[in-house]
């Protein structure tokens, strides 16, 4: 077992290969079930990543899971278009997505099926401004609240999207980056209040978020969502699910 755990670093397991985080997967899942939004804490290597991709493996039948990585987004635009292009394998849904961006997706919706998903992923963050990014939100939140089974929305990597509208390239919080980053936070709780009990929102990432919120005096922008911390295993060795 101890070769196959080798095997298994840096990389995200469900299955046979997931074990010894039972107790956390159902005390999320009663979490999930009771409507809570969820911050899921952990330190780097615990394996919050293949908790969350074990949880939308078991959950799928009663719920949709959405999983969005918003590792490279830089701005909210950019994490509504991440946000509606994890919605393009469930077609209900995505056929209303469609046309909340048909002006944006212009002609490809015609041959929609013929279009890669990373073209529609170069398109959609083409078409998503500072102007319209938050109308398109809120739509695509309630487009989800009316989904035919209660959705789990999974955005991973929030910190490290968040960190850069901080901070940019400089490392450096200014009034303007703070405003920014203030205005999808707001956004991101409004919605979640609005439609909590359908859409469970669980906000994940490799670095801390409510640090970074604090060095900007943002913290409040999360303060209805409920901390779930993942600990590490007993006598520092990983007995379960391996990775960032």
């Amino acid at each position: 077992m101890k070769d196959k755990l080798k095997q298994a670093v840096g990389k995200v397991v469900t299955g046979e290969w997931f074990w010894d985080r039972e107790a956390d997967i159902d005390l999320l899942t009663n979490k999930i079930d009771e409507g809570a939004n969820i911050l899921l804490v952990a330190q780097r290597r615990i394996g919050k990543t293949s908790v969350l991709a074990e949880l939308h493996e078991r959950l799928r039948e009663r719920y949709t899971c959405l999983s969005v990585d918003l590792e490279a987004a830089r701005s909210s635009p950019q994490a509504i278009a991440d946000l509606s292009l994890a919605i393009h394998d469930y077609k209900p849904l995505w056929d209303k997505t469609r046309e909340l961006f048909a002006n944006i997706l212009g002609k490809v919706t015609d041959s929609i099926e013929k279009v890669g998903v990373g073209d529609l992923g170069v398109t959609l963050r083409a078409g998503l401004t500072g102007g319209n990014w938050m109308d398109k939100g809120d739509e695509i939140f309630r487009i989800l609240a009316n989904s035919e089974k209660p959705v789990v929305l999974m955005l991973d990597e929030v910190p490290i999207m968040v960190n850069f509208m901080l901070k940019g390239s400089e490392f450096r919080i200014t009034a303007e980056r703070r405003a920014l980053a203030d205005e999808f936070l707001s956004w991101l709780r409004k919605n979640t209040i609005e439609h909590q009990g359908k859409v469970r929102t669980i906000i994940s990432g490799s670095i801390g978020l409510e640090p970074i919120l604090r060095q900007a005096r943002l913290s409040a922008t999360i303060n209805h969502f409920t901390a779930f911390e993942l600990k590490p295993w007993d006598e520092g060795i990983a007995k379960g699910c391996i990775n960032a």
